[in-house]
């Protein structure tokens, strides 16, 4: 038996061989009673022998249906461009695998839903892999907001930034600029999709709320190109009446910090700090009023403390760890997953929404299921 009683760790395939499979790898090191790398797929060879190799050379695929039917497999990732999640999930759930899909799931609404019927006929989950819920941090606040109204209470507002400057990790990559990134048509649109969503997913995740509608204005600088936003300011109603603004450029020539991300409720405040430049992003710190009245000026500065960003309750410092930990518990489990297709819909809706209000300048509601 393994550690949790759900018995011998699961057999999982990974179907793409690029930079973000190993950043999956790794579970498997931290986990092996939990998770084992059974095959690995990618149309190159030698990638997917590399990452075999690191795995402790789990068998080797070019054809990821071949995978599917002879691995003898339990699950699988897809950790490949974003075009081809859809359609790599679809035959996922054909072959009867739960699957867990990099973010974006998809790229499109229409894309969610054939994924959705197909998950319901064949039985099997299929989940998004935004694994910034799983960081000890968020872990932390999540339950710290829940604990009681009066340490945040409702969200009324937030501001979200997150800009790099792509160059470098486009020449580190060796595609430079014809990088699939930078295409419209193969990453789902630009810098939103590709960096913003993880911002956007938190916010729903921390706070319990979805997005009901968004303003956008951005600009297409290439070398993006094919409807791909390289930079997008966007206004964002949330379900409760919150509002929010997202800054996001992915052409900055210099940046302090990539990530921030600050929030004001009822009662308390959450702010995610840059301590030195250069740092990705910061920790977070939080405040609160108690839900009592400020009665002098001064206290409006007072009572912010770190966020622990130390794993608890049998969780690993590596938010990936614990992601595919999880899904591995639910699949063997029989349970239902974490950040399953139907709760990430709402994250992927106000994206193609912000799409659609940066084409048109107008309003664009969210859409429903």
């Amino acid at each position: 038996m393994s550690a949790n009683g759900l018995g011998r760790p699961l057999r999982v395939g990974i179907i793409g061989a690029g930079v973000i499979s190993h950043a999956h790898m790794a579970a498997f090191a931290a986990r092996p009673d939990r998770v084992v790398l059974a095959a690995v797929c990618d149309p190159q060879q030698p990638l997917a022998e590399a990452l075999a190799r690191e795995g402790r050379d789990a068998a080797v695929y070019t054809n990821h249906r071949s995978m599917l039917a002879e691995a003898g497999i339990e699950a699988a990732i897809i950790a490949t461009p974003h075009f081809l999640h859809a359609p790599l999930a679809e035959d996922c759930l054909v072959a009867g695998k739960p699957v867990l899909v990099e973010k974006p799931l998809a790229c499109t609404l229409q894309e969610m839903r054939r994924l959705r019927d197909l998950s319901a006929a064949h039985g099997v989950a299929v989940v998004a892999g935004q694994m910034r819920r799983f960081e000890p941090e968020i872990t932390w606040l999540k339950r710290w907001i829940a604990e009681a109204p009066e340490n945040f209470g409702e969200l009324r507002s937030f501001d979200l930034q997150s800009w790099q400057n792509l160059e470098g990790y486009l020449y580190r990559s060796g595609a430079g600029l014809k990088h699939w990134l930078l295409d419209g048509k193969r990453a789902g649109g630009g810098v939103v999709i590709s960096l913003a969503i993880h911002q956007l997913d938190l916010v729903r995740y921390l706070f319990d709320v979805d997005f009901e509608a968004v303003t956008a204005s951005g600009r297409f600088d290439p070398p993006f190109h094919n409807g791909a936003e390289s930079a997008a300011s966007v206004l964002l109603r949330m379900s409760n009446g919150a509002t929010g603004l997202l800054h996001a450029n992915y052409l900055a020539p210099r940046v302090p910090f990539c990530e921030a991300f600050t929030a004001y409720g009822a009662n308390g405040t959450i702010i995610q700090h840059v301590d030195k430049r250069g740092e990705y992003r910061g920790g977070f710190a939080y405040a609160s009023s108690g839900g009592l009245p400020t009665t002098e000026w001064e206290q409006q500065w007072l009572g912010f403390a770190p966020v622990p960003a130390l794993a608890f309750d049998g969780q690993d410092t590596n938010s990936f760890v614990n992601q595919l930990v999880a899904f591995a518990d639910a699949v063997q489990a029989g349970a239902a997953p974490r950040n399953s297709l139907d709760e990430n819909f709402n994250t992927i809706a106000c994206i193609e929404a912000i799409h659609e209000s940066l084409r048109s300048g107008a309003t664009v509601a969210v859409q429903k299921n």
